[in-house]
């Protein structure tokens, strides 16, 4: 009797358990797709088949269950049942296709990319910096890009310094003061990087260094760009411009700056994901110091990362972005 029970358990119908259980699984889901049967029968139907061919034993089938998972799921759809009547759901729904002028390719494109932006924040850190420090070498080459089509301008900087220091008297100071409050906002950020101290090997040691550098090639980036795009371009002419960029480049080159249109759209979704991996950080530490719902500051034991608190500040994002004009 014992040794009929081990043989059913090492081999069904001359198969190895793990194969008979993937045949089952993919018949089972064949079924679901046809929506003959209803896909709740067929998935208990599958599930106590499982058992009978000694797959599964019964009691290693319930320890499998995840009660609170149920539970919650359940918890759920009350919710969503009880909120549907209320009609928030078509009142949603109008107003995102207003927002995307009644292209739903403009809902799929802008749910993917924040979707696509959380899932690779609750990945893993070291993912994420990784995907993050690649798109700043994309926008990087983009800047390179421009000092280099307008490499001409910067040799002749010495018979040009008056064009880019204006005259004391001069009403270009008055642009100064507004201009000194965009640098101030451009250096904004920096201090961010501490969010993630945790996560970093030496962080007494390596975040200072890392701010100061970051601090310095940035301040590199922005002066060269910045004498360049001047040196190429009428100020008046880039001050009245949406895509300053855009106009150095193609006055340059006589080229469409398709380019640079690509790199900026890689730098809003890299900035999405830092902003997400930091905001999260700030809630997983006001999590763990009692400030916030004690969840936030919960740790995922295999990615290592807030996942709770990521996915809150993804779903700020897209509440956001869908539904609040900015």
């Amino acid at each position: 009797m014992h040794g009929s029970e081990v043989g059913a358990a090492s081999v069904i119908f001359g198969l190895n358990p793990m194969w008979a259980a993937a045949i089952l699984f993919a018949i089972t889901y064949v079924v679901v797709m046809t929506e003959k049967i209803n896909r709740a029968i067929v998935s208990l139907a599958a599930a106590g088949l499982m058992i009978v061919l000694g797959i599964l034993t019964q009691e290693s089938a319930i320890r499998g269950i995840d009660f609170n998972t149920i539970g919650l799921l359940i918890g759920m759809m009350v919710i969503v049942a009880i909120t549907r009547q209320s009609g928030v759901f078509q009142f949603m729904a109008i107003w995102s296709a207003k927002k995307v002028q009644a292209r739903p390719w403009g809902i799929l494109v802008m749910i993917s990319l924040v979707a696509g932006i959380g899932v690779m924040a609750i990945w893993g850190i070291s993912q994420s910096v990784m995907t993050a420090a690649l798109m700043t070498l994309v926008e990087i080459a983009g800047l390179l890009l421009i000092i280099w089509v307008g490499r001409n301008a910067l040799f002749e900087l010495p018979s040009q310094i008056a064009q880019v220091i204006p005259q004391v008297d001069s009403q270009l100071w008055l642009g100064v003061v507004p201009a000194a409050f965009l640098a101030f906002f451009a250096f904004l950020g920096f201090e961010d990087i501490v969010n993630i101290a945790e996560e970093v090997n030496q962080p007494s040691r390596n975040l200072p260094l890392a701010i100061l550098l970051a601090l310095l090639i940035s301040t590199l980036f922005y002066f060269l760009v910045s004498v360049v795009a001047v040196l190429n371009v009428e100020p008046s002419s880039l001050g009245n411009s949406e895509a300053p960029l855009v106009m150095v480049f193609e006055q340059a080159t006589g080229n469409k700056a398709f380019i640079l249109s690509l790199i900026g759209v890689i730098a809003v979704i890299n900035g999405a994901l830092v902003q997400t991996i930091m905001a999260s950080r700030i809630f997983y530490g006001m999590a763990r110091r009692g400030l916030l719902w004690k969840k936030l500051g919960q740790v995922n034991a295999q990615t290592r990362t807030p996942v709770i608190a990521t996915l809150l500040v993804n779903s700020i994002i897209l509440v956001l972005e869908l539904w609040i004009p900015l």
